[in-house]
């Protein structure tokens, strides 16, 4: 089945892109539809990943290389569902990623990276905080393998995520795997834009009161304090350059 990749060049007026597009329910990727994922992967600029329910059609969408800027009157999950449905035989498509992040809820744990790794660099090293609470120094590919094995077994929490990072991302979206052990856990954080990965911990003194700590495969650490609200939770603090961070997690995954 040839699985076309579409550029983000054509004006279609369509309205942004929804979370609705995005799909749920255990879903495995076939062998052309991992190909197709890994080439998204290393796709620069790359928006959004569709794939067929029944897992054997795939398409994405990216932005021009000259800049990376998009058209504002295209919407890219409309450009990654449509490709994906030209060659699904009539089975629905569905948005499986977007800027490199796994969106798909419950997707077929331990099949595909939980988060997809999303820096320029995979080799690069970092310091490493997995589930279940060990650390250790490694490359940034090994760190996503080594974090997906242990939440195949224990599957995370995800939720949407807001931050405002200064000096760095500036105002971004993107998701955030959690796994919860006692009144703390770990956390695995792809972040929008091909921007990298970030581990970390984070612990409640209280029903309320926390703090959490994360490091990046960019050499980059910060850390602060959060305040829970009902399933989300509202957080700030700083980098090791001292550029403020200000973050909010949302109740739906």
């Amino acid at each position: 089945m040839r699985v076309p990749a579409f550029v983000l060049s054509a004006v279609v007026a369509l309205s942004a892109c929804q979370s609705s597009d995005f799909g749920s329910g255990p879903v495995t990727l076939s062998p052309l539809a991992k190909a197709t994922f890994k080439a998204y992967l290393a796709t620069p600029n790359r928006r959004d990943f569709a794939v067929s329910l029944d897992g054997k059609s795939a398409s994405y969408s990216y932005c021009p290389a000259h800049g990376g800027a998009c058209d504002p009157s295209v919407n890219p999950a409309y450009v990654a569902i449509n490709g994906c449905q030209n060659g699904s035989h009539g089975v629905p498509c569905k948005v499986y990623a977007r800027d490199g992040v796994v969106v798909w809820k419950d997707a077929d744990a331990g099949r595909v990276p939980s988060i997809a790794y999303t820096g320029s660099d995979p080799a690069a090293v970092m310091d490493c905080a997995l589930p279940d609470g060990t650390r250790l120094i490694t490359t940034a590919a090994k760190c996503v393998e080594l974090y997906d094995l242990k939440m195949a077994i224990a599957a995370p929490e995800r939720h949407p995520v807001d931050v405002d990072w200064q000096g760095y991302l500036g105002r971004a979206s993107g998701f955030i795997d959690i796994r919860r052990k006692g009144t703390g856990g770990s956390l695995l954080v792809g972040l929008p834009g091909g921007k990298g990965l970030c581990t970390g911990a984070f612990t409640y003194a209280d029903r309320r009161q926390g703090t959490w700590t994360l490091a990046c495969d960019n050499g980059r650490r910060a850390a602060g304090t959060m305040t829970s609200q009902g399933r989300g939770a509202v957080g700030q603090g700083e980098d090791d350059l001292g550029h403020r961070i200000a973050f909010r997690v949302g109740a739906d995954g």
